[in-house]
């Protein structure tokens, strides 16, 4: 590549200095190149006013030009200015601008105040064009604004009832002028947005219709009739005129109303006074003529006669037509009358330069057919519309002297028009010969026509694009280039428009930047060494003249304008803080008196309010005879290092505040940390664990071999294998061993350790943490023993809770800024990886009652310091709850001051629980004590008594008067006392079986028949006696009945469960029976007794219990018959339920699994 000589021969500081400004010239002229735009953007914007435009434009002018070449800016419109906020007359003159010129378009004027040095120059003629395309613009928008100002005039102040009407919208009232709205008697409010149907006042409802018809083949229709009913309810007569226009795709009617009701009425109106009708008819602000079929004036109004300067009645109609002195068959007076038809015209003649409108309507004038002529003066609107017609017309005097390509297509890509400069930039010899040619022609690659046809189509503008161009001879060249679509009056797009600029200098600009950057990316080192050097200023102070001169850098520094002059030596309060300029002074007085050079670090104020630091250094000088003339130094930027080091300072304080309040933490949780180098064989323990330990933290830290003095002889073998395992497999360990204080007592310790690495991955040492868990460990022995003792036949109470962590929390209540341990965030089931939440935010981390015993005590601690210390209900991540001891303190800065509060958290919801197991377990014992004795007094009475009856009736048996029969009937009591004896002592020794696990099973084949027809014989007469009916209910029969169970356990369920229905019923009936149901053998036994109550059904198969235990003895028995045929029932494989109603009776079932007798082969 071939690189251009003069930036060869420049050294590495030139060469960065030209990139840097080629860099910001770029930059520059991209941005100036947006300004037309952005311009040309606000004016089309609708909803900016004309006074919103010109603010907003001068602001973009003036924020988007380099500072060094436009000052201010000033627009002057009519009697308006507007000007940027810094303008300024001086230093600079007014007349000083563009070259001693400036950009008058229309009404507006636009001065532009720049650097006289640069005035001529290539920069500012680049500078001249941009402004004068600038003015251009918002000329358009002056001349938009006239023209708006102008129709907002006519139309609001019109003597006429004006209207806009939404056509596609059934002729919805949009606006309405002053005069409307007087007349109509309607309030605004009343009228905008309603429909002219939704008013009611039409007395032809078909107007409408017929109104739209009229409107979709013509868009002017004048002096149409309509008929409405006033709002006093009065016939009014009204001549209509109307134009459509199209906005925006809205079709539109600007819609004018002259009532003639008074004149179409005059026959009615002799009665009343003429003078009266005369001053009516004279107060229409229009010209009213009344015309006969002959042409002969009949009427004329004042107005009319002011409009032509003399009375009008009498002479013929076509009087004020020129070259028209005589009717014809197509006067409008005979074709009006004749055929009906209403027309419009216009007139110049008889009123100078005036212009008038004519609408001629046919109508009956006492009897005969007769014309009405309006006239109305639309000079005013043919003047603004020959204003529109002017401003047109300078816009393509402004597009033919800019130097920019200015071209219009139609919308098949034809030219339809171009400036000047078009055919130069492309090659042509004349505008003519670029007219009628296909755009598409003018573009390099044929691609881009298509893009941007693609691009505008999308409803886009094409804005700063950059295309390759080809000219006429084929040659292709770089342009930028805006365009924008072209609309007709009715919003449809006829056509485009665009500006294009060649930038091919720009681009060959852009390429000498490109190799100008790879010359300096060769040295890249060297560029590196420049960007690293300082930014110093230098100033000098003359003594004698008392004056002070600063380097450009300085000014640069402080961002201040270098061609003012710096303040003086003691007046520097704008560009020094107070304390800075204090010590500047105090430095330059020393010097003086010491005349000793200084180097201070002060802190400095740019202008745009921005704080710096410098460090200045300073110095006298002296004359050739040794007297001191003045002083001279440097100011250098070193904010960025300065702020390092304040960070860092406050960075290395915080970290001092963090390690004591881990310290305090430690000491809190009772967690000291320790680290183990291998290669030195030295260790570091923390305070904290030489306060464990019962040892100053000063005293001196063993090796790794005598740290196991401080191990007990039996844990040492299970450290030294954890850290040799650690070692060896690089994981982390946990250990629980016991470690001996200074005092020689001995301490429980949880042990966390992980091994440490260098960059290879080789383990270099250990690092952990030891916790003294004595306390716990001696609470968790007390709980396990509480639990055996109060539970010692319970085998689910294996193992004693464990204590749970213990997380740390600080929170600083300036920032409301929380932090968590990583043990706290697994306390309520957090990822510790999250920040923890603020304190507005741990409401929902509490139970409402607990939070506000906490908000209690944190404030009472934020004002007092006082710790405190208080059990607490947390809710969990997932929404269970656990119940905490939390401690807090007083979190003081350097000062003393509270700041915060920190403290730790101790899950205490295990020893919660256990008292709680305690309490039950106590309860529980308690309980089984009282059934004990009640069970003892139980049995009492059930031997006690049957033996009284043994013995007792035995006795009487010796009486030798005793007849055969009463003998009989004592030895049947006798025989009953021994057999409820018996039942008594077999049930003993059937539970003391149960007790010990002595229950043998002895299966066999059984049937079931024969088991429940024994039953039913056996309990048959007993029942009877009672007065009960026994009922074998629903039972299993055929082969079905032959099962493989314990005849016995079987046989002995059933009778429980009967003895204990026929003991419970005094009348009634029970029922028992069986079935099967998937796959299990059921049995019930159903009675209607007494019942038992829902809180006893828990506890009616407990040994030695009886529904009615502790009330009375009104039911024999030992209470341990139901409990006896649960064990069976257990021990055959399945279950007892119970279902019962007090006063209404129980239904006992059980069920064993069904086994069939296998069938012989």
């Amino acid at each position: 590549m071939n690189i251009p000589s003069h930036y060869l021969n420049k050294s590495k500081e030139d060469l960065l200095t030209e990139l840097e400004s080629l860099l910001n010239e770029k930059e520059q002229a991209l941005k100036e190149l947006k300004i037309i735009h952005q311009i040309s953007a606000l004016i089309e914007n609708p909803e900016y006013s004309f006074n919103e435009i010109i603010s907003q434009a001068i602001t973009i002018i003036h924020d988007n030009w380099l500072l060094s070449r436009l000052q201010s800016v000033k627009v002057i419109i009519g009697d308006q200015e507007y000007t940027s906020p810094n303008f300024e007359v001086t230093p600079w003159k007014l007349t000083e601008v563009i070259s001693a010129e400036y950009n008058e378009i229309g009404d507006l004027q636009l001065f532009c105040s720049e650097e006289p040095s640069l005035i001529g120059t290539d920069t500012l003629q680049h500078s001249k064009e941009l402004l004068h395309l600038i003015a251009v613009k918002l000329g358009e928008a002056a001349a938009k604004n006239s023209l708006q100002k102008k129709f907002n005039i006519t139309f609001h102040q019109s003597p006429v009832a004006v209207c806009i009407l939404d056509i596609d919208a059934g002729f919805q009232f949009l606006d309405a002028n002053e005069t409307l709205i007087e007349e109509s008697g309607y309030k605004r409010e009343e009228l905008i947005n309603k429909k002219l149907s939704d008013l009611g006042i039409l007395k032809n409802p078909d107007v409408i219709d017929d109104l739209k018809e009229s409107f979709h083949s013509k868009e002017l229709i004048q002096g149409y009739p309509i008929q409405i009913n006033s709002i006093e309810n009065e016939i009014k007569y009204l001549i209509m005129n109307a134009r459509k226009l199209s906005i925006n795709s809205q079709n539109i009617a600007v819609a004018s109303f002259i009532d003639i009701t008074e004149i179409l009425s005059l026959k009615a109106s002799e009665k009343a006074s003429n003078e009266f009708n005369r001053l009516l008819i004279d107060s229409i602000p229009l010209g009213l003529e009344i015309v006969n079929q002959d042409g002969k004036i009949l009427f004329a109004n004042k107005v009319l006669k002011n409009m032509f300067g003399e009375d009008l009645v009498g002479k013929t109609c076509w009087y004020s037509y020129r070259n028209n002195s005589q009717p014809c068959d197509t006067c409008p007076v005979k074709k009006t009358i004749q055929i009906g038809e209403t027309f419009s015209s216009e007139t110049n003649e008889l009123i100078g330069n005036r212009t008038l409108q004519v609408n001629h309507t046919g109508f009956r004038y006492k009897g005969k057919p007769a014309l009405l002529k309006i006239f109305i003066d639309i000079t005013e609107r043919r003047k603004t519309e020959q204003e529109l017609r002017d401003a047109n017309e300078k816009l393509h005097v402004i597009f033919d002297n800019v130097d920019d390509a200015y071209l219009q297509t139609d919308n098949n890509a034809t030219i339809t028009y171009v400036n000047p400069a078009a055919p130069a930039m492309f090659g042509y010899s004349s505008v003519q010969e670029m007219m009628g040619l296909q755009a598409d022609l003018l573009y390099g690659k044929p691609s881009d026509a298509l893009d941007v046809r693609n691009i505008m189509a999308q409803g886009e503008h094409i804005h700063d694009e950059t295309y390759l161009a080809k000219r006429k001879d084929g040659s292709v060249f770089w342009v930028s280039m805006n365009a924008r679509y072209i609309y007709d009056e009715n919003g449809n797009i006829k056509g485009r428009q665009g500006f294009i600029r060649d930038i091919s200098q720009r681009q060959e600009f852009e390429q000498q930047l490109i190799e100008a950057k790879e010359t300096a990316e060769r040295n890249e080192q060297k560029l590196r060494e420049a960007q690293e050097l300082a930014k110093i200023g230098s100033w000098d102070w003359d003594k004698q003249t008392n004056t002070i001169n600063w380097s450009p850098e300085l000014y640069h520094l402080l961002k201040l304008n270098p061609n003012l002059p710096p303040p003086g030596i003691y007046q520097s309060e704008s560009i020094y803080t107070p304390d800075s300029l204090e010590k500047l002074s105090a430095a330059f007085q020393e010097c003086l008196a010491t005349e000793k050079p200084y180097a201070i670090t002060l802190e400095m104020v740019k202008a745009d309010g921005k704080h710096f630091f410098v460090k200045t250094q300073g110095r006298i000088v002296k004359s050739e005879t040794g007297e001191v003339i003045g002083l001279q130094g440097t100011v250098q930027d070193i904010d960025r290092r300065r702020r390092l080091e304040i960070e860092l300072t406050k960075a290395k304080n915080k970290a001092e505040a963090n390690e004591k309040k881990l310290e305090e933490a430690q000491d809190i949780a009772r967690i000291g940390s320790w680290e183990w180098s291998l290669t030195t064989n030295t260790t570091q323990w923390s305070p904290a664990l030489f306060h464990l330990l019962g040892m100053e933290p000063n005293s001196s830290l063993p090796t790794y071999d005598e740290s196991f003095a401080f191990i007990s002889p039996e844990s040492r073998t299970k450290v030294e294998k954890a850290v040799s395992e650690c070692l060896q497999n690089g994981e982390p360990f946990i250990l629980e061993f016991e470690m001996i204080r200074a005092d020689g007592s001995f301490l429980t310790m949880l042990s966390r350790g992980r091994p440490t690495f260098d960059a290879t991955g080789v383990v270099i040492g250990l690092q952990g943490t030891v916790q003294d868990i004595t306390a716990q460990k001696a609470l968790e022995s007390d709980l396990i023993r509480a639990k055996d003792i109060a539970e010692a036949n319970a085998k689910e109470l294996n193992e004693a809770q464990k204590l749970a962590g213990i997380g740390s929390w600080q929170w600083i209540a300036g920032t409301d800024t929380v932090t968590w341990s990583e043990s706290f965030f697994t306390l309520v089931g957090l990822d510790p990886s999250l920040p923890a939440p603020s304190y507005a935010e741990l409401p929902k981390f509490h139970t409402e009652e607990s939070f506000s015993r906490l908000n209690v005590v944190v404030e009472h601690s934020m004002k007092t310091g006082e710790p405190f210390e208080l059990e607490l209900e947390m809710i969990k991540k997932d929404r269970s709850t656990t119940l905490v001891w939390s401690k807090g303190n007083a979190l003081r800065d350097e000062n003393g001051r509270i700041i915060g509060l920190y403290g730790t958290v101790l899950d205490i919801n295990a020893q919660k629980k256990l008292e709680a197991d305690l309490i039950k377990a106590k309860e529980k014992a308690e309980e089984s004590n009282r059934l004990k004795t009640a069970f003892l007094l139980n049995m009492s009475h059930e031997i006690r008594t049957p033996m009284n009856g043994i013995l007792g009736f035995m006795g009487l048996l010796d009486e030798p008067d005793l007849d055969a029969e009463t003998r009989s009937e004592f030895i049947s009591i006798i025989n009953q006392s021994g057999e409820r004896l018996m039942t008594t002592i077999n049930d003993l020794l059937e539970i003391s079986k149960i007790e010990i696990g002595d229950l043998n099973l002895h299966f066999a084949e059984v049937d079931l028949r024969e088991v429940m027809k024994f039953k039913y014989d056996f309990f048959k007469i007993q029942t009877a006696n009672k007065g009960i009916h026994l009922k074998l209910g629903q039972q299993i029969t055929g082969e079905s009945a032959q099962i493989i169970s314990d005849r016995n356990k079987l046989g002995g369920i059933m009778i429980n469960l009967i003895r204990n229905a026929f003991k419970f019923t005094d009348n009634g009936e029970i029922e028992f029976g069986n079935y099967l149901k998937d796959d299990k053998l059921w049995f019930y036994v159903t009675d209607t007794g007494i019942g038992i109550p829902q809180d006893k059904i828990d506890v009616i198969f407990d040994r030695f219990v009886q529904a009615d235990l502790g009330l009375s003895r009104e039911y024999e028995g030992s209470g341990i018959g139901l409990s006896i045929a649960k064990a069976y029932v257990e021990a055959l494989g399945g279950e007892i339920e119970v279902k019962s109603e007090v006063d209404k009776g129980s239904t006992f079932s059980f069920w064993i699994p069904y086994s069939p007798v296998s069938k012989p082969l």
